[in-house]
């Protein structure tokens, strides 16, 4: 009878060479602790290793910043201190109730708080930029886009 070989050895290089990570919803404090998760992948060196992300709720507002944003060529240290500067700042939630009052006055009450929350994200967030351009091919040879496969979720 012979034993089973040993199994193979794994080297932290190996292990962590393609990392599926999951951001989860709780909203506002969701969003900063998804910020906090990614600047600490970053940190260790690992961010770029990152070829799955799948997010729900608040984390996917920092998902969904974060791959439009790296999509774009943008360095993680530029997205940090953007998303850091305008959760920091906190005015979200005036100006989205400030644009439903409006919206109201404008379109009576079919013009719902939902609403106005999502187009202030995305005015504030995504500006012109649109989901479907992660999909469009990169323009150089080396993308500097790791992310492979994205789902975001929503509540």
């Amino acid at each position: 009878m012979t034993a089973a070989p040993p199994p193979a050895a794994h080297s932290d290089a190996c292990v962590f060479d393609r990392i599926a990570l999951s951001l989860s919803g709780g909203g506002f404090r969701a969003s900063a602790y998804s910020l906090g998760t990614l600047k600490a992948l970053y940190q260790l060196g690992l961010l770029e290793q990152v070829h799955m992300l799948s997010t729900a709720s608040g984390g996917t507002i920092t998902g969904a910043y974060y791959a439009m944003r790296r999509k774009s060529g943008h360095a993680f240290p530029a997205i940090y201190h953007d998303f850091y500067r305008l959760l920091e700042q906190d005015a979200l939630l005036p100006q989205a109730l400030a644009r439903w009052e409006a919206g109201m006055q404008a379109a009576g009450a079919q013009y719902k708080l939902i609403q106005a929350f999502a187009e202030t994200y995305s005015h504030h967030l995504y500006g012109e930029a649109r989901l479907g351009m992660i999909w469009e091919p990169d323009a150089s040879a080396q993308a500097p886009f790791h992310l492979q496969s994205l789902v975001f979720g929503a509540t």
